[in-house]
């Protein structure tokens, strides 16, 4: 049998990008629309605080380790003190990490692009102040396109079943485009408690497919005698041994009965629900206390 769930496409490689330092904007080279190659420059702060600074603590850093193995050759013939030979090297290293912090700052004043992209986010004009950590633009990298679907606890757990994936956009509803499932969530929504499932698909040369769009994901269900299942509380399990029972509640009578299961183990699921196989949809049992009722006893149904 096949399913079908809703989803949002989105690109597998999308950022915001922003400068690790604060300054002035001097120069913005794309727009939104821009094409980018990986490595391009994207914008540049205005720099010249940041070179002098770089340029002083270059030449501080030379005058240190300069200094620093005069003395370290001198130590050798002991013709200068250990105290000598320690306040150098305290200097140098010192010296060598505001080298490293000015180089990386000054280097931080460019932005340039991750991955081969398009703009489609701007964010800030030129010569705006900006923020460290503000975001200046966004690139999305449309080649590879993602769907992420909210399946139902039971098919997140016959996910294994699950063959021949594909992906249909609202937007072109005639185009099938075969897809694989990539990532499997392990945390159910608190709000809807189902999973998300992401599949990913290559994009057809001949189709305009961009983030957002609207469609849905699905696949043939090759489900098994054994891949049915129902999930109870955790507190109904009765355990014997090797065994597991619940203590079901017969209809008619209200005469309880010691019903052997099987815990469905393939697709462990966190938080308090048990999947287990051995009982009907519209059997009762009881959900707490089990330690206190034996087989045979009649109960009071709520």
């Amino acid at each position: 049998m096949s399913r079908t769930y809703p989803g949002v496409t989105s690109a597998l490689n999308n950022a915001n990008i922003a400068f690790e330092v604060s300054g002035k904007l001097n120069e913005l080279k794309v727009d939104v629309g821009s094409k980018v190659k990986k490595g391009d420059l994207l914008a540049k702060l205005d720099l010249r605080d940041f070179e002098n600074s770089f340029l002083r603590a270059k030449s501080e850093y030379k005058r240190a380790k300069s200094h620093y193995e005069r003395i370290e050759k001198a130590a050798k013939s002991n013709a200068v003190s250990k105290q000598d030979l320690t306040n150098a090297l305290a200097t140098f290293e010192e010296a060598e990490a505001s080298y490293k912090i000015a180089k990386k700052v000054l280097e931080d004043g460019a932005l340039y692009a991750p991955f081969d992209g398009e703009i489609v986010g701007k964010y800030v004009e030129q010569f705006e102040n900006i923020n460290a950590k503000q975001p200046i633009l966004r690139i999305v990298d449309d080649s590879k396109i993602e769907m992420t679907v909210d399946l139902p606890e039971r098919m997140r757990l016959a996910i294994g079943a699950v063959k021949d994936v594909w992906v249909r956009l609202d937007a072109f509803k005639d185009v099938i485009i075969s897809a694989e499932i990539v990532n499997i969530g392990s945390e159910p929504s608190e709000l809807t408690r189902t999973y998300p499932i992401t599949v990913r698909f290559e994009k057809p040369e001949d189709l305009k497919i961009i983030s957002g769009m609207v469609g849905e994901a699905g696949g043939f269900v090759n489900l098994k005698k054994d891949d049915f299942y129902t999930t109870i509380p955790s507190t109904s399990l009765l355990k014997e041994g090797e065994k597991v029972f619940v203590y079901k509640i017969e209809k008619g009578t209200n005469i309880l009965k010691k019903q052997e299961i099987t815990l469905f183990n393939r697709f462990p699921l966190k938080g308090d629900g048990v999947p287990v196989r051995g009982l009907n949809p519209d059997d009762v049992i009881v959900s707490a206390g089990v330690s206190s009722v034996i087989e045979g006893q009649k109960v009071k149904v709520k």
